[in-house]
């Protein structure tokens, strides 16, 4: 298992009806190809997961799990530049 500590990709939304895990590290930070508003985010266990109006879900692994261990969460940082970082979920 790959976990994004310095992720060079930007991850984009899954095709209708998918779902795409993909593990991210403390230090992570995610690029989503997509803006905040094209998705309803949920925790599910210790992950954070990104819900589409097309069934598509995109699941960061253990985003939760760095929160609570180290104090500190990925960051996100959407399409639009919105950034949200560990002061946004704490």
């Amino acid at each position: 298992m790959r976990f994004w500590n310095n992720l060079d990709a930007v991850l984009v939304r899954p095709g209708a009806g998918r779902s795409v895990n993909v593990p991210v590290g403390p230090a992570a930070r995610v690029e989503l190809g997509f803006n905040q508003d094209e998705a309803v985010l949920v925790k599910e266990a210790q992950n954070l997961v990104f819900t589409f109006h097309d069934g598509g879900k995109l699941v960061l692994e253990g985003f939760y799990d760095h929160c609570l261990a180290s104090g500190q969460s990925p960051a996100l940082i959407f399409w639009d530049s919105t950034f949200w970082n560990a002061g946004y979920w704490g």
